[in-house]
């Protein structure tokens, strides 16, 4: 009997849909992080998916909800003298 992979095409599929492939998921992860590291806002980024990914606006609001970091989430710059 040949060993498929029927059963788990469904599980793959339904990932590669949210998060994509690893190629693309490192790039999109990046271009998210790297408009947020330029201060760029979340609409700038989802622009900048749906321009460089040629993605739907809720493919993009989808990706950037993944990948936006929240301020919590970004080490503090400590500029106090007492800090």
């Amino acid at each position: 009997m040949a060993a498929g992979k029927s059963g788990d095409g469904g599980l793959g599929l339904m990932i590669r849909r949210r998060y994509g492939t690893p190629p693309e998921l490192s790039s999109i992860k990046l271009l998210v992080e790297l408009c947020q590291d330029l201060g760029a806002s979340m609409d700038a980024a989802m622009q900048s998916l749906r321009d460089k990914k040629d993605m739907t606006m809720e493919e993009a609001q989808k990706k950037v909800e993944i990948y936006w970091k929240e301020p919590t989430d970004i080490p503090e710059k400590k500029n106090s003298p007492n800090g």
